[in-house]
């Protein structure tokens, strides 16, 4: 009832709640301060990162261009393909889209078409320079071979022959030859049906009888042309198309960090 004490404990409320009010300001303050550096950190590390993958890029972007320089034939890849297989005897025509993986190589007169994806290369045990005990002499005389044997790339294509509505289609691979690994023979209306791929459309090719195996060889080789000059001319084609395409991939990403 004293006024006086009254007084003094409003004074020591107030006192402590103006207290508590400084605490939660400075706690609240370090939050914000807290927050603040670490969003820091962040941003740093991402600065960093992108400065870093910026720098690898232009890098790999050089070293691109200059491979370019090197072999200036690679800009017109298509039109060298052409000429190639043109002095070789056989008249082709070349469909591919920028930013797009498909090559169509179309036979001229024959209703074939070589359905090629960039991306499916084939990569084959690497094999040593020369087996043990080889001499260098050896190694050399070897050497004057390397056109015909297997590099150890290769690139998988489709190779569709149509008649009509039927389609007789070759599971191949291309490197210093062309091999078969499958013979299909659909119509396009049972194939374009056909999601479940559960119709019979042949038997596995190293299946087939020696003789049919050579025989479907010889029509692909010397009746539509995928012979040996086909082969490297069209490995050739694709790396460079992957080639360009890889470098288109390079801008876009570093054009977007930029």
């Amino acid at each position: 009832g004293n006024p006086r004490c009254r007084f003094e404990l409003f004074l020591f409320s107030a006192k402590n709640c103006e207290m508590m009010r400084c605490a939660m300001m400075r706690t609240l303050a370090q939050q914000q301060r807290g927050a603040l550096a670490a969003r820091s950190r962040v941003g740093w590390r991402w600065l960093s990162g992108r400065s870093e993958l910026l720098g690898v890029l232009s890098d790999e972007l050089t070293y691109e261009r200059e491979g370019e320089e090197r072999n200036p034939s690679s800009k017109n890849f298509v039109e060298d393909f052409v000429a190639t297989l043109k002095k070789a005897g056989t008249a082709v025509t070349v469909s591919h889209e920028p930013g797009s993986a498909i090559l169509e190589v179309a036979f001229v007169g024959k209703d074939a078409v070589a359905t090629f994806d960039c991306r499916d290369v084939v990569f084959g045990e690497e094999e040593d320079d020369y087996e043990e005990g080889q001499g260098e002499g050896e190694k050399e005389d070897d050497e004057s071979d390397d056109d015909d044997e297997p590099s150890g790339e290769s690139y998988e294509f489709e190779l569709t022959v149509k008649k009509g509505d039927t389609m007789l289609i070759f599971d191949c691979e291309t490197d210093n030859e062309v091999t078969i690994s499958g013979v299909s023979f659909t119509s396009s209306s049972t194939k374009a049906a056909d999601d479940d791929d559960t119709s019979y459309e042949g038997p596995k090719f190293d299946h087939l009888d020696d003789a049919l195996q050579e025989a479907f060889y010889a029509y692909v080789v010397d009746d539509l042309g995928l012979n040996k000059d086909f082969a490297k001319a069209a490995k050739a084609l694709v790396q460079k198309k992957e080639q360009a395409e890889y470098k288109a991939w390079l801008k876009g990403v570093k054009a977007f960090l930029d």
